[in-house]
């Protein structure tokens, strides 16, 4: 039982769409839904309180990401997070 939340951004190459999804129990991640199938699976990221905005990189390699940084934060942030290897980088402060 996951709900998909507001902000979903189309691959370059069509292949899938990435949305931010909430669990019942609060989590929220960033999933990438495969067009072809419709075949739900995480992006590896780090665990975000708020997901507000997800971007997709011009390079096609990564997405731009507001968002919380654990539960217990209120400030919004802008990271980077690569597709590649989940690594996300805080962009601002």
């Amino acid at each position: 039982p996951e709900l998909f939340l507001g902000s979903a951004v189309w691959s370059h190459d069509g292949k899938f769409i990435a949305v931010v999804s909430s669990t019942i129990n609060g989590t929220n991640k960033i999933v990438a839904v495969q067009t072809a199938d419709g075949t739900v699976s995480a992006i590896p990221s780090s665990e975000w309180g708020v997901i507000s905005q997800i971007v997709l990189q011009s390079s096609g390699k990564g997405l731009f990401v507001i968002a919380t940084e654990g539960r217990s934060s209120i400030s919004h942030q802008i990271w980077t997070l690569s597709y590649a290897d989940g690594k996300a980088q805080n962009i601002s402060n």
